[in-house]
């Protein structure tokens, strides 16, 4: 992985960054709807590659229906029509094939996930309980400045942020029980998108090869501003400095524009996509003309 350097000054969760052992983010679902007239054709045989790849062929097929919506499914890979619309989506560590096909066509995304998965070396069944009785979280709560929900199962215990319908809404769970670990001992922070704010992302999303940064920037950047910490601990080169109390809000921001901002719109600029970068950002850009091949 690329050299990051991660902002983690938020103090509840930062007492897991010590036994953070390893971690993974990306994107964990998609749904996108078109159309465009060759959309069912291509949404249809991108579900056929899905379930090839992911070696489903002998599963059932099952019939899927979703706001209209007709169509079939086979595992987390669902596709239908509506009319003269398709849609396809996927769910899991697949997810991000779909903005290989939607990228060449006229499209609309309506669902976009975003995760950071924690691997502990110690198991930490309380995590989304404690963070759900914090205190600081407590009153937010009663002031009416966030809603939270919890929910506990043999399974493992899960946090709500936000209501269902809300353009975005986060859980933080215990996804040890999926990978086969000791309770306790694996935790996935995701943050899922919808609406206009989802289709934006899905605009830049389409145009990167490279998922884990911008997944993981935005899934520690969405919990800070709501003063959770993503403990991210130490993998490869990846750095995670403290700044210092005289650092100002306003210099972190600058920092992380510069940092993490900056090359994605490069990239986007030698793609072609200035208009559409100008469009999502709803700013003016100027790129210098000596823009070097080292810099994306």
């Amino acid at each position: 992985m690329k050299h990051q350097e991660w902002l983690s000054s938020w103090s509840i969760g930062a007492n897991l960054q010590d036994s953070v052992r390893d971690w993974f983010a990306g994107v964990d679902a998609v749904t996108v709807v078109s159309e465009a007239p060759q959309a069912p054709l291509q949404f249809y045989n991108e579900w056929e590659n899905l379930v090839n790849l992911a070696n489903m062929r002998e599963e059932r097929v099952r019939p899927w229906y979703l706001h209209g919506y007709k169509g079939k499914q086979v595992g987390s890979f669902r596709v239908g029509l509506q009319d003269a619309r398709a849609i396809l989506s996927v769910t899991g560590p697949m997810s991000d094939r779909v903005f290989g096909v939607s990228r060449h066509i006229a499209c609309k995304y309506t669902r976009i996930d975003l995760q950071v998965t924690v691997d502990l070396e110690d198991r930490s069944p309380m995590v989304a309980a404690s963070i759900y009785h914090s205190p600081n979280l407590l009153s937010q709560r009663e002031r009416g400045k966030l809603w939270m929900s919890y929910h506990s199962s043999p399974e493992g215990d899960t946090v709500y942020i936000n209501r269902r319908t809300s353009p975005s809404y986060a859980r933080i769970y215990d996804k040890s029980h999926d990978f086969l670990k000791p309770q306790g001992t694996s935790w996935r922070f995701e943050v899922e998108l919808k609406e206009a704010l989802c289709d934006k992302l899905g605009r830049i999303l389409e145009n990167l090869s490279e998922y884990e940064g911008i997944a993981a920037d935005y899934v520690v950047g969405w919990f800070g501003d709501r003063g959770l910490c993503v403990p991210l601990g130490v993998r490869d080169k990846v750095s995670i400095p403290r700044e210092s109390d005289s650092v100002s809000g306003n210099d972190q921001t600058l920092g992380w524009l510069a940092k993490q901002v900056r090359p994605s719109l490069i990239h986007l600029k030698r793609a072609g996509l200035h208009r559409e970068a100008q469009n999502a950002l709803g700013v003016q850009l100027i790129f210098p003309d000596d823009i070097t091949a080292e810099e994306i």
